[in-house]
């Protein structure tokens, strides 16, 4: 029966996944067809600059919700995240204020960050249907607001050529997704009200802080090669650069659609202290990641040029060689990303920010240097050798958790 539960769930939280990340690509490949290089440095742009606030401020509600012990409800996260969504918005419009950005990129980011709270609060949501093993919700909501989305931008930018409304239509897509089904199905199974108890505001931000610190530092060093291709190159280079790493990490909603549904079992596990069986679904998920990634790797030594022009252009052709060095560096980013499963359901998160830091530092250098002296090449080789750092850092973080001798020890 828990066999038959988790491949249902596992089954629905995938479609769902993995037809979001579809949608999330094809909005990439649409502006990349209808519109201009420029236009997608735009874009990644700003997803690159609103990305590390809300995500700071999200402080991964979803992980630490699913894995409480009933130390809080889940009205607390909402009104916790509610709270700190409004913060994430003001903070958005005063960097912007600051930047010399031209009218359209300030308003693509600020839709952006409208775009990305309202995900982090469905996300939020969706750790509700988690927790209950209802993954059908998630991969059903996902479904909807990845065809919606998809649909409706390309129109938009096709009779428009306005990269403004096409994203503000995906605003309006996610909100209504918001509304109408996350919220409207999550009132099924938890109390939703909203009440401000600052005492136990403090107390979630006390507990979410490293995480958030942890999630800052890692999207700023994710988001570093961005940063620098803009500053030391120019737009097109960056939409060369994100659209081909926009396919790499739209595999990562593959791997969180495998991971989600085992974090739960790992909290078991790791609470019964069944460290054999704790261990195995690591290896075992871990295994599949690396197969994903050769299997990338192999189809794009073959056929990279031609998959490249069908997805983009000829143009975006032309950087294959780049294009291969960035799967292979997906192995060791799918991973971490496994890894970081099982380091989570041990709850150890206090740690997590002076590694995130280490990442920072580590990213900072690597891509400096190789944008500088190698260009776009560079930023890939860049991206190899950072995400196996990455990778390092977080097995050693979690076979010392496991040799532990007071492993479970709450």
């Amino acid at each position: 029966m828990q066999t038959d539960t988790f491949k249902n769930n596992a089954i629905w939280n995938t479609t769902g996944s993995l037809t979001y990340a579809l949608s999330q690509w094809l909005i990439i490949v649409v502006i990349a067809k209808i519109g201009t290089p420029e236009m997608v440095g735009e874009y990644s742009l700003a997803l690159a600059i609103t990305a590390p606030i809300t995500m700071f401020l999200g402080g991964k509600l979803r992980l630490i919700y699913v894995t409480d012990h009933s130390e809080f409800s889940f009205a607390d996260y909402l009104n916790y995240k509610y709270l700190s969504s409004l913060l994430a918005i003001l903070l958005i419009i005063i960097i912007v204020g600051f930047t010399s950005y031209n009218y359209s990129v300030v308003m693509i980011i600020l839709l952006i960050g409208l775009f990305k709270i309202h995900q982090d609060i469905s996300e939020l949501l969706y750790g509700v249907f988690q927790k209950q093993l209802k993954m059908k919700f998630i991969g059903i909501s996902k479904i909807i607001k990845a065809l919606m989305m998809i649909v409706l931008f390309t129109i938009t930018l096709y009779y428009s050529n306005s990269l403004i409304l096409a994203v503000l239509s995906i605003v309006i897509v996610s909100l209504l997704i918001l509304l109408i089904y996350d919220l409207k199905f999550a009132k099924r199974f938890v109390g939703i009200r909203f009440k401000i108890n600052f005492i136990t505001i403090k107390d979630i931000l006390l507990l979410s802080l490293p995480l958030s610190i942890m999630t800052l530092l890692n999207s700023l060093a994710t988001n570093v090669p961005r940063y620098i291709i803009e500053m030391r190159l120019d737009l097109s280079s960056l939409g060369y650069f994100s659209a081909l790493l926009h396919l790499i990490f739209a595999g990562n909603i593959l791997i969180d659609s495998l991971r989600q549904p085992i974090i739960p079992i790992l909290v078991r596990n790791y609470r019964n202290k069944n460290r054999k069986n704790f261990i195995k679904i690591i290896a075992g998920v871990l295994l599949l990641c690396f197969i994903i990634s050769f299997i990338g790797l192999i189809t794009a030594y073959i056929f990279g040029e031609t998959l490249l022009t069908i997805a983009y252009s000829a143009d975006y052709a032309e950087f294959n060689d780049m294009f291969i060095i960035m799967i292979l560096a997906s192995g060791f980013i799918y991973g971490t990303l496994i890894l970081d499963s099982g380091i989570n359901a041990a709850r150890k998160f206090k740690i997590q920010p002076f590694i995130g830091l280490l990442w920072l530092v580590s990213s900072i250098i690597i891509s400096f240097y190789f944008i500088t002296a190698y260009g776009l090449i560079g930023a890939a080789l860049g991206l190899l050798i950072y995400s196996f750092f990455k990778f390092l850092t977080f097995l050693a973080l979690l076979i010392s958790i496991l040799g532990n001798k007071h492993w479970a020890d709450f």
